[in-house]
């Protein structure tokens, strides 16, 4: 069963075993075909054929409630970073409350009535503040589970309960202020953590808050209106102020202005847009003028939309380690339990000590073992390498992807549009005559006049009009700047080959079929000499008219600028790069040799013979990362053990990746394999440090070196411990 897809927030989790409840109580329910919640960032995706109700109820009989759905554009969970949250905001109650409670127990004075102020303090402090821990613990006591508020309300509880006692007998220990501390001391932690968790996630979650909620439509012969964003359809034309954010992606139609477009790329410099250049989603006007763009996509399909929902999907990946400490974590709260009534009894039986202070005893082992770091060690430090990566330009799709590539043994690279701009030029144009002869040449480079009027570039036009490739663009642009085609024949699609080219049928009085791509797909004419012989190092494409060859074009791409540093550091730190593509086997050649290390290279392959060239790596015993952008490319990533294609890219490709490479070039590939080890590494340590606090800790307690007091204090202090590391890799330079 596959139903909608809805994306919630949870309210009241406090450690992962909370998280893994939820997770539990939704999977149980016969409506749900899946179901995953966060701990980390609270959220979580339901996918089933039930309503948003429905999951709320659900949720609710375990305990935990779901958070009130806001505007479409905006999720409770994505907040102002530097704003204090609801667990910062019970501190101040909380701390007036249990203040007076330690000075009157500690102090060195005595106060009339002190132990009746500590009652009444204290009583008030578990029914106020502290209160919520209690309401969980019984809502999950009726469904037959505990968590981190079992042990600490009942360590408050306990405390609260032997003191009144022994106020009975007029006793002098009373253990008012530890039931206090004990609180106080994890909503300490608690206030702490998610102040550093919403800093973790407060690099991505910058995108939501700062997407415009209006635009403002451009009308011919009236000036711009402000309206809704929901009003937007595709087509509309748009007018963006200087300093304005583009809120949906559009393809500039007036003026050539600048565009910082760090906010999607992490590139600090802004980038020139021409009219028919795209532009994305989350780019700013900077420049000192207005201009006019045509929107392209809207809704979830903008590129701000598509990164924040990539990003949301991939915080919902857990490592493999963090499936052992959701493990741990099931079983570690009734363990503790057990643990903390043997420490006791065997205070209280073996060791000869009273029974105030084996329950004290008792109830430190209870207090000091502290899920909630173990829960929390590999999601957040996750969430925090997401931002940092986000922030470098890397959006990734899942933890395995992070963690094969920081693994790889060699790169494939596809060349037009990865290692080079994809952005090639018309250099040189041959129009055929009907014996295969070199009729015509234009040599675009000698400024040769050409004629401004030809039916076979008309015709032409109209057939590359079914086309995304970056030749197909290139030659496009070539005949519109040099050629009248206000009269091109309308066209109808036959065949798309990708990485080879396009048939169409021109809807004219003939019906031709127009054949545009590489000469094998074009023509099985043979191939004039001359086509080899004079251009070598040229990428060449050409048009056919019913199988006749008529037009050939030769194109050169430039390699882009950081390729050569970038590949040179790859190749420094061991891996073997390789480069596949469809290009003709001189061009690859001419390339690889002017790149350092390069370890092979492979020309005109088919979107096919790219995958069977992964493959073929692969069964030598390699993990591979594949690095491309086109739909040619779609088999190739998803061969891979690693698919990286860049934000430049199509779709397609995109889909198909691991990874995706924000910013144009590949030099953040260097900073995506030192951002997996980094995140990789600090994902072990907090998860090293969090399951060694809980076996050194417990130990310590149940020797009796610890008071209840002192517990909760290093429990809350592991929490932060965790978040803090974590919080490390976002000021980690690359």
């Amino acid at each position: 069963m596959v139903g909608k897809q809805i994306r919630i927030e949870v309210e009241g989790m406090t450690c992962g075993g909370c998280a893994s409840k939820v997770t539990s109580a939704l999977q149980r329910d016969a409506r749900v075909s899946s179901a995953i919640v966060d701990f980390a960032t609270r959220t979580g995706v339901v996918e089933g054929d039930l309503t948003r109700e429905e999951i709320g109820v659900i949720i609710s009989s375990v305990g935990y409630k779901l958070a009130a759905e806001l505007d479409a554009s905006v999720s409770s969970n994505h907040f102002e970073p530097n704003k204090y949250g609801p667990e910062v905001q019970k501190l101040i109650p909380a701390a007036a409350l249990a203040i007076p409670v330690v000075v009157l127990a500690m102090g060195p004075w005595h106060v009339d009535h002190g132990d009746w102020w500590q009652f009444v303090l204290t009583t008030l402090f578990l029914v106020w503040p502290a209160r919520s821990f209690f309401i969980r613990t019984f809502k999950q006591l009726q469904h037959g589970f505990v968590t981190m508020d079992t042990l600490v309300s009942i360590g408050m509880g306990s405390a609260w309960l032997a003191s009144l006692v022994m106020m009975q007998t007029d006793s002098m220990h009373l253990y008012f202020e530890s039931s206090v501390m004990i609180g106080f001391f994890v909503m300490l932690g608690k206030a702490l953590e998610d102040q550093a968790r919403r800093k973790s996630i407060g690099d991505v979650d910058r995108l939501v808050k700062l997407r415009p909620r209006t635009i403002w439509r451009a009308t011919q012969g009236r000036s711009p209106e402000e309206i809704p964003l929901a009003d937007a359809k595709i087509g509309d034309h748009l007018y963006l102020r200087p300093g304005d954010m583009l809120a949906l992606d559009a393809v500039v139609v007036e003026g050539s202005v600048s565009f910082d477009e760090s906010v999607i790329t992490g590139e600090s410099v802004p980038v020139i847009r021409r009219p028919g250049d795209p532009v994305p989603s989350g780019a700013v006007n900077a420049s000192s003028v207005g201009v006019t763009l045509r929107i392209t996509r809207i809704g979830n399909d903008t590129t701000v939309e598509q990164i924040i929902r990539l990003i949301e999907d991939a915080r919902l990946s857990r490592p493999p380690i963090q499936k052992i400490a959701d493990r741990v974590s099931a079983v570690f709260v009734p363990i503790v339990m057990i643990l903390s009534v043997l420490t006791g009894i065997g205070w209280w039986y073996f060791g000869g000590s009273d029974i105030n202070t084996a329950l004290m005893r008792g109830l430190s082992v209870l207090v000091v073992a502290c899920p909630c770091a173990l829960g929390l060690a590999t999601p957040v430090a996750w969430v925090a390498g997401l931002g940092r990566a986000a922030r470098a330009g890397v959006l990734v799709r899942s933890y395995e992807a992070l963690e094969t590539l920081k693994n790889a043994d060699a790169i494939v690279f596809d060349k037009t549009g990865t290692l080079t701009y994809g952005r090639p030029t018309v250099v040189r144009v041959n129009k055929m005559a009907k014996d295969g002869r070199n009729d015509v040449v234009t040599d675009v480079r000698k400024k040769n006049p050409v004629i401004t009027t030809d039916e076979t570039m008309a015709a032409t036009i109209s057939a590359l009009s079914h086309s995304s490739h970056p030749l197909s663009r290139a030659v496009s642009h070539w005949i519109k700047e040099n050629y009248d085609v206000s009269a091109a024949p309308l066209s109808k699609l036959q065949e798309e080959r990708a990485g080879e080219g396009v048939r169409c049928e021109l809807l004219t009085p003939r019906r031709e079929i127009l054949r545009f791509g590489k000469l094998g797909f074009v023509t099985s004419q043979a191939v004039p000499a001359w086509c080899d012989a004079e251009s070598s190092g040229h990428m060449l494409v050409a048009v056919s008219m019913d199988g006749s060859p008529v037009l050939l074009f030769e194109l050169e791409d430039v390699v882009r600028n950081d390729v050569k540093d970038a590949l040179a550091r790859l190749a420094d730190r061991g891996l073997d790069l390789h480069v596949a593509s469809g290009d003709r086997p001189h061009v690859v050649e001419e390339l690889a040799k002017n790149l350092k290390g390069i370890t092979s290279f492979q020309g005109s392959m088919t979107p096919v013979s790219k995958r069977d060239f992964v493959v073929s790596l692969q069964k030598s015993g390699k993990i591979i990362a594949f690095v491309g952008d086109g739909i040619n490319d779609a088999p190739a990533l998803a061969a891979a053990d690693v698919g990286i294609s860049l934000g430049t890219g199509t779709d397609v490709a995109a889909h198909s990746a691991g990874l995706v490479l924000q910013k144009s070039g590949i030099s953040t590939l260097v900073d995506a394999i030192e951002l997996s080890r980094r995140i990789t590494k600090i994902i072990h340590e907090n998860f090293f440090w969090a399951f060694f606090y809980n076996v050194a800790a417990i130990p310590v307690a149940m020797a009796g070196l610890v008071t209840p007091m002192w517990a909760s204090a290093a429990m809350a202090l592991s929490s932060l411990s965790v978040v803090t590391n974590a919080l490390r890799l976002r000021r980690y330079r690359l």
